[in-house]
């Protein structure tokens, strides 16, 4: 398609031609798949009150990803609000990595579990995924730390106020995975309330924040009240995991003890090393170097009459 059309209707029409394919093969690949429509009121009220607050969390959840945008776009010169809208494409990449693991992995556990223990949940909830869950935390952590040298690296020098953004939004990532994980307990426990009410929590928070920051420091609070908007996701979480009685607070704060760990690990990354230019002034090595320590003993020692005075 893209030899033939030369243009971008054909990642388009590539797309759609996929979603068919696998309309078609969902049903020729599995037998009796067939659906047919049948009128079930009882049916229509258990959707009803299982996916009500799921619609309206949604509609409050587009709002707030664009909340940003729209209040920026009016407030930032263009050439500020290109490094802003830059940043999330970096900051976002631990997030967007793990965007369907809770849902496709972690949700299914935590369904059968209620199924068949439900006193095994609080188990299944902490024991399940701890190894992307802590690899999560440190990249985010490190991700902080290491902006301005992925920066650095990927971009040019007009580029470079991209790092103080992708800092913040890469702290307000690190709390994504977490709140879904829990969004996904409380779905699987037919808890949908939590999820709306946490992302109401979230836009209240955000609204609030939002304006005592932008009135104190200018539209560069709107950022900063984005961190705190996450932030305040979490902390609804983890009240709701304790109102069911699942929380533990030692593995809870475990992880932020993982994000610091992961700070302290890029922080040691030295962007200062060397680099080589080519004859027109373009990069062509940039050097990275692990911060080191080297130890050394120093002894002074003096032996004239004056002592520490003695010239």
């Amino acid at each position: 398609l893209a030899w033939w059309l030369r243009s971008y209707w054909a990642i388009l029409i590539a797309m759609a031609a996929w979603i068919g394919l696998k309309v078609v093969l969902s049903y020729l690949l599995f037998p009796e798949s067939k659906r047919k429509f049948v009128l079930s009121i009882d049916r229509a009220r258990d959707l009803w009150n299982f996916g009500r607050f799921i619609a309206a969390s949604s509609i409050v959840q587009v709002v707030l990803s664009q909340t940003d945008k729209i209040v920026l776009a009016r407030a930032l010169p263009l050439s500020e609000l290109g490094l802003y809208v830059l940043a999330p494409n970096l900051a976002y990449i631990p997030a967007t990595l793990t965007a369907n693991y809770s849902a496709r992995i972690l949700y299914p556990k935590f369904s059968a579990a209620i199924r068949e223990d439900p006193e095994s949940l609080k188990s299944v909830y902490y024991s399940s995924g701890v190894v992307i869950r802590r690899l999560y935390m440190l990249l985010v952590g490190g991700s902080i730390a290491c902006a301005p040298l992925i920066v650095e690296i990927l971009y040019d020098d007009r580029y470079r106020g991209a790092a103080f953004y992708f800092q913040l939004l890469a702290l307000a990532s690190a709390f994504k995975l977490p709140v879904s994980i829990a969004n996904d307990a409380f779905i699987a426990l037919g808890k949908t309330q939590y999820v709306l009410h946490s992302n109401l929590f979230k836009a209240a928070t955000l609204l609030g924040s939002g304006a005592l920051l932008t009135l104190s420091i200018g539209p560069l609070g709107i950022v900063f009240a984005l961190v705190v908007a996450e932030a305040s996701s979490q902390l609804y979480s983890w009240l709701a995991i304790r109102r069911l009685g699942l929380i533990r607070w030692k593995w809870e704060f475990s992880l932020v003890g993982l994000t610091l760990l992961g700070y302290a690990a890029g922080f040691a990354v030295n962007e200062g090393g060397k680099g080589y230019l080519d004859a027109a002034g373009r990069r062509t090595i940039f050097g990275v170097q692990i911060g080191e320590k080297i130890y050394q003993d120093f002894k002074l020692v003096a032996t004239s009459p004056g002592g520490h005075s003695s010239r």
